[in-house]
């Protein structure tokens, strides 16, 4: 890796830790507002159809931009650039929300799904770079220098879970009044057929445009702080011919690797968890049992647990090994799973809530830190490209999740987790135990040619003896 003469050199620790960071709290103020704005789709229109619809949109413009637009706007523009002209997508599709009328807000969920694709794949590429670098300057095992920021970033990027959701639950006040529940089948048993009735408690608009300019100003201090303080990482190959033929024979090539298919269902859950999380978590147990208004305290603590989890994570993976961190992971999850299915949350106190949500934020921080880091470590020749297919494969667990959310009975999508669960590790699985094989066969070689080579000397020291 090398940098432009222009920018800061970050071949010092200090330097490296300062760009981890302040890409860290970029990500932190862009979703800060984005995640707490999509979490309210239901609560500040009028019209309910339009955050589904505008869900729906963005999603679909995102599986678009994966296939072709990363690639192109990271080698021409750079990381750097990248980020921060992606974020004005995020801007806008925020103050869409002053004018909320169907074509605005459409076209407004079109452009930041367009621009989602090459911000997480340049955010992925950048944290590669320098982790990579870093660890050449130390001496560090690459693996575990990318685990180990992965996890930092993450901390941080989950903390806006936490501050949104506080802001929201503090400026959106609900109105006196507990919401009505006319529905008592909640968690497991809970179904689309059967909806939760519940009182409308309309937010005022003023308050709402209150909510939108603070979120407009997260976004901007993430954009302003991108461009002051954030290097300009050159990566290897950026000044290479990056045509649209080009890069679509690239990524059609990288789908070739067997490795990189094997790795597509543990990507994909990781999207179907959290799926599972903000939406059937929120909407069968947290609103059916215990009222909306709690939606915004309880994913508090799902964030508090995310950002810490994911530091630990990120850095007990350097010792315990990332097939030992995923294995106790699929066994945490699957007992998640198994308490979904018993729990009565009816008759369940608020603390089992917040508990429940820790352990979300527990489990979803492992899938979330690993599955990057594993793709950062196996792919980082490719890295552009690699990252937009990772981003595809997640979005399309997001898909599936949200596609049969109207659907199907949660204790059926509980299975369907499991099921997707037990494959996905499987098959992550297979692809660890290659690498391995192929690293100790490498090994040998390198002793082998080694010991060769040694013996070699000794035998010309021999003959060249008077």
């Amino acid at each position: 890796m090398s940098l432009d003469a222009s920018t800061t050199n970050t071949s010092s620790t200090k330097s490296t830790y300062k760009n981890l960071f302040v890409l860290g709290f970029v990500f932190f103020c862009i979703f800060t507002s984005y995640q707490s704005l999509q979490n309210l789709q239901s609560s500040i229109h009028e019209d309910e159809k339009i955050g589904l619809a505008s869900l729906s949109v963005i999603y679909a413009s995102f599986l678009v931009s994966c296939l072709f637009l990363p690639p192109v706007l990271i080698k021409n523009l750079g990381c750097k650039y990248t980020i921060a002209l992606s974020i004005l997508g995020y801007i806008l599709y925020t103050a869409a929300h002053f004018y909320p009328t169907w074509w605005m807000f459409m076209t407004a969920s079109a452009i930041i799904g367009t621009c989602a694709a090459p911000l997480w794949s340049a955010e992925s590429s950048y944290l590669t770079t320098i982790a990579l670098h870093h660890a050449a300057n130390t001496k560090e095992n690459s693996d575990a220098v990318i685990t180990r920021f992965v996890g930092i970033f993450f901390m941080i990027f989950q903390l806006s879970q936490v501050c949104g959701n506080t802001l929201s639950s503090l400026i959106l006040k609900q109105s006196s009044g507990n919401s009505t529940n006319q529905t008592y089948m909640c968690g497991a048993d809970y179904c689309p057929s059967a909806p939760i009735v519940s009182t409308n408690q309309q937010t005022e608009d003023s308050t709402v445009v209150m909510l939108i300019i603070i979120y407009l100003v997260f976004g901007a201090v993430g954009a302003i702080s991108a461009m002051l303080f954030l290097d300009n990482v050159k990566m290897e190959g950026e000044n290479e011919e990056c045509t649209f033929k080009e890069i679509m024979k690239k990524t059609f090539r990288s789908f070739k690797d067997w490795r990189m298919l094997f790795l597509m269902p543990i990507t994909a859950y990781s999207g179907m968890e959290s799926g599972f999380v903000f939406a059937e978590f929120n909407e069968a147990y947290v609103t059916c049992a215990i009222g909306i208004q709690k939606v915004g305290f309880i994913m508090i603590a799902f964030g508090v647990s995310n950002a810490i989890s994911s530091y630990i994570v990120g850095s007990i993976t350097k010792w315990l090994g990332r097939p030992v961190v995923i294995i106790c992971a699929m066994v945490f999850n699957i007992g998640l799973v198994i308490w979904h299915h018993l729990w009565e949350t009816l008759s369940s106190s608020l603390f089992i809530f917040f508990v429940t949500a820790a352990a979300w934020g527990i489990n979803d921080s492992v899938w979330q830190t690993q599955t990057i880091a594993h793709f950062g470590v196996l792919f980082h020749s490719n890295k552009e490209i690699s990252f937009s297919i990772y981003k595809l494969f997640q979005s399309l667990g997001f898909m599936v999740a949200f596609a049969y959310g109207d659907y199907l009975c949660v204790s059926h999508k509980l299975y369907i987790l499991v099921c997707v669960l037990i494959i996905s590790v499987v098959l992550y699985g297979v692809v660890e135990w290659s690498e391995r094989k192929k690293n100790t066969a490498d090994s040998i070689k390198r002793e082998s040619k080694y010991y060769k080579s040694v013996r070699h000397i000794r035998e010309m020291q021999l003959l060249n003896k008077p």
